[in-house]
């Protein structure tokens, strides 16, 4: 079984490794459309660049054990590991009593399909419920204006936007959730509540690390360049909203796309 370690990868003939990252970069677009249709092969490199360096810190160098990793990176956010709302999914990756990694990948993946077969619904139906919700609320909360975050309300725009999600963790494991996601924000330069609380409600849908996975900002270029250089609060939380709507828009129109192909078919 082919394996590609760290140190491989620096080693490995530019052809070799080209070919593998086509693979995968094949294997996205062909299994994942929704996610990957709207970002370019560079970005999307990037993406498979970055998953395959966190395999690597797993020690997950098999071919077929990083696809299924980047399979999961795809589902669940980058560094999805760091995801408190994913910590008991992610309980294999860290298990030394498991010591083939295709029996951790196989047994993430049973976690995870468990998880995301209630959380999901039939053909994700309920995400893109919730990618709609999230869209109306976003747009609810700019006019309602929030001067300070609550953690109770935020839970409860939480079960608003995505019930399923919300319904499948505890109290505490929300909280964390929450805590963490407001760290981030204000890591990326979101100071205000209002930009704060939509930066959360937007990592819940999209993953706690959405502002810098590729498979997200890859596809909002010109918003994420604005973001890149601009400081006053009030312009970045107007830019946050945008970059957020358009990447929203985008999703439900893939994903309408695709479930008209597959009536047709």
């Amino acid at each position: 079984m082919l394996k590609i370690s760290r140190e491989q990868m620096a080693k490995m003939s530019a052809g070799i490794l080209i070919t593998f990252k086509t693979q995968l970069k094949e294997h996205i677009r062909s299994y994942f459309p929704v996610q990957s249709e709207h970002l370019d092969d560079a970005n999307l490199l990037v993406f498979i660049d970055e998953a395959i360096e966190t395999a690597n810190y797993f020690a997950i160098s098999e071919q077929a054990a990083i696809q299924s990793f980047i399979d999961h990176t795809v589902l669940l956010g980058r560094n999805f590991h760091q995801n408190p709302l994913y910590a008991e999914l992610c309980l294999p990756l860290y298990d030394k009593d498991i010591s083939d990694n295709i029996h951790r990948l196989d047994t993430l993946y049973d976690n995870t399909w468990a998880y995301l077969d209630i959380v999901r619904g039939k053909d994700a139906s309920h995400l893109f419920l919730a990618v709609s919700r999230l869209k109306s609320w976003l747009e609810s909360a700019k006019a309602l204006g929030y001067n300070s975050l609550n953690i109770h309300e935020i839970i409860n725009a939480f079960n608003l936007v995505f019930p399923e999600k919300y319904k499948a963790h505890s109290e505490k494991v929300h909280i964390d959730f929450i805590r963490e996601a407001v760290s981030r924000a204000i890591e990326d330069n979101f100071l205000q509540p209002a930009s704060q609380l939509s930066y959360v409600l937007m990592a819940f849908i999209a993953g706690l690390n959405f502002y810098h996975d590729k498979l997200i900002i890859g596809v909002l270029k010109k918003d994420t360049q604005a973001l890149s250089v601009e400081h006053e609060q009030n312009a970045r939380y107007e830019m946050l909203l945008n970059a957020a709507n358009n990447y929203l828009s985008k999703i439900i129109t893939s994903a309408r796309a695709l479930a008209t192909e597959q009536k047709k078919d």
